[in-house]
């Protein structure tokens, strides 16, 4: 019979008898190369080959089952590689019995609640009646995010049980109550913002004033002069201010804005901003150093 002919006794397709042939499972009869006479020989193979490829035994394992065992060692190790198979199909049936009884879950939530979210049902209804009430855009944000954190542990199941039935106890008065109380921890929020930033430039502008005052003594120490010291302090406040105020509109000074401390302290919208870490130890850096710079300066004054 022809290869056609063979593939439809058999119940499988020209192409898997060709991938046979490749794997040296099926043998090739001899003839033409563009035609090729198979005997029941190559039928039983085949069929062979098809009963325990469709019992689940591996491609790999077949040859070896293929041939008569010899001694008692190769009975012994077919039983082992049917054995093997047999657990392995155990562990893919335990896989998917887990999965069904998963999608079954799914399906029916889906049914009874449609949505599809490890998220119990009350929970669920509390954060989109919540939602649904007219709240500031920063509280709809941060409801949204807790209840995102809420499904991820539902995931993880470590959502307590007390949760769920505290929610399913809520009243619409509660859900009043609640909506006042993320509007309160929104507003104590944003002031305990507003305060830190503020403490930030308090640091800033108070490193400012200790950067200067630096710069003062540095020149007092060495000309042991009070006005040259006033007056040389007071030219470099006034130099850096000019340069962190106009380097905006000024494009040559745009290059050097960060020369000058005033920009580290305010010219960087730390009001709105805040201070950052490194600008508060550069301006810190800036003092301690001049003021290093002073110790041996004040050394070397005559103060007779």
């Amino acid at each position: 019979m022809r290869a056609q002919q063979l593939a439809s006794v058999a119940g499988t397709t020209v192409r898997t008898i060709r991938y046979y042939h490749e794997r040296g499972l099926l043998g090739v009869p001899d003839g033409a190369a563009d035609w090729r006479c198979y005997g029941f020989a190559h039928l039983t193979r085949l069929m062979r080959i098809r009963w325990l490829v469709e019992s689940g035994v591996p491609l790999a394992e077949v040859p070896h089952m293929l041939r008569p065992p010899r001694s008692g060692d190769e009975h012994a190790t077919v039983r082992e590689d049917l054995q093997a198979v047999i657990s392995s199909i155990d562990e893919r049936i335990a896989v998917l019995t887990r999965q069904r009884g998963r999608v079954a879950t799914l399906l029916e939530r889906v049914t009874t609640e449609g949505r599809l979210s490890r998220l119990p049902a009350s929970i669920d209804k509390m954060y989109a009646a919540l939602l649904e009430r007219p709240l500031p855009p920063e509280t709809v944000q941060a409801m949204t995010r807790e209840r995102d954190l809420l499904e991820l542990v539902c995931y993880h199941g470590a959502l307590p049980e007390d949760v769920v039935a505290l929610v399913d106890a809520l009243s619409a008065h509660h859900l009043d109550d609640l909506c006042g109380l993320w509007e309160e921890c929104h507003r104590i929020n944003a002031t305990a913002d507003g305060i830190s930033k503020a403490a930030g430039v308090t640091v800033t502008l108070t490193l400012l004033a200790f950067d200067f005052g630096a710069c003062a003594m540095f020149v007092g120490a060495l000309t042991g002069s009070r006005g040259a010291a006033t007056g040389a302090a007071s030219a470099l406040a006034a130099a850096a201010y000019l340069i962190s105020s106009l380097a905006p509109v000024v494009p040559e000074l745009h290059s050097i804005r960060w020369l000058s401390p005033f920009s580290w302290a305010l010219g960087n919208d730390q009001l709105a901003q805040g201070a950052t870490v490194g600008e508060i130890l550069a301006l810190l850096g800036l003092g301690a150093a001049v003021a290093v710079a002073t110790i041996p300066a004040f050394h070397r004054l005559d103060v007779h």
